[in-house]
């Protein structure tokens, strides 16, 4: 691998002194660590002008336009990653302890879910332990539903992500590609005002584009 270059999209790439440890680790002749989006983009994009919405436990969005790339978005559970699984999943269960506390209307999601984890002690006991991965995993249950929470927590959603969308476009109208486990349910909910597309590729096909592109 000495005479190899790579380039590795890593979430948290984009922290440079992180990413610079990391390349002095790897034993090839060009080494670049960028941030997951990075890579995501381009296989999503190639080298055209376009936005990606990249959605599953996290999300991140970036704009690529005239071979500049501008990510925004993403920052993790705790500050960020608005319109994902994980954050939909601690927003709906938020939302079950504040009906229980009579706070908001009460719906039948909202109930069963208080019932499922063991009333609001449970929610409390499961959220101080659990990854976002564990979050996530609610959010299918959102998607699929018809309950008034469950639409308010989405319309909410989609109104982020369609805000983020909104100022990356900067007045243009760039194809828009929705990538990720939730990428199918944003891309229904932005075709209405945005022209949305399929992706061309993986983060691996544009890792692989930007080491081919980079080697001498």
């Amino acid at each position: 691998p000495a005479d190899l270059t790579a380039v590795l999209g890593l979430a948290g790439g984009g922290m440079q002194d992180a990413a610079r440890a990391m390349q002095a680790r790897l034993p090839f002749a060009r080494s670049l660590v960028v941030n997951d989006a990075v890579t995501a983009a381009r296989g999503a994009l190639g080298a055209d002008d376009g936005i990606l919405v990249a959605v599953g436990t996290g999300s991140v969005l970036a704009v690529q336009r005239g071979g500049q790339l501008r990510q925004i978005g993403g920052r993790g559970f705790l500050m960020g990653d608005e319109g994902s699984g994980a954050v939909l999943g601690r927003t709906l269960l938020a939302r079950a302890m504040r009906a229980g506390d009579g706070l908001v209307p009460d719906t039948p999601l909202l109930s069963a879910l208080r019932d499922e984890f063991g009333g609001i002690e449970g929610i409390i006991a499961f959220g101080t332990g659990a990854a976002p991965a564990r979050f996530a995993e609610l959010a299918p249950r959102l998607v699929a539903s018809d309950d008034p929470a469950a639409r308010a927590i989405l319309d909410q959603a989609v109104a982020q992500i369609g805000d983020a969308v909104r100022v990356l476009q900067d007045g243009d109208r760039l194809p828009v590609v929705c990538t990720g486990g939730l990428g199918p349910f944003y891309a229904a909910a932005l075709a209405a005002d945005w022209p949305v597309v399929p992706a061309r590729g993986t983060g691996v096909d544009g890792a692989l584009d930007m080491a081919r592109a980079w080697a001498p």
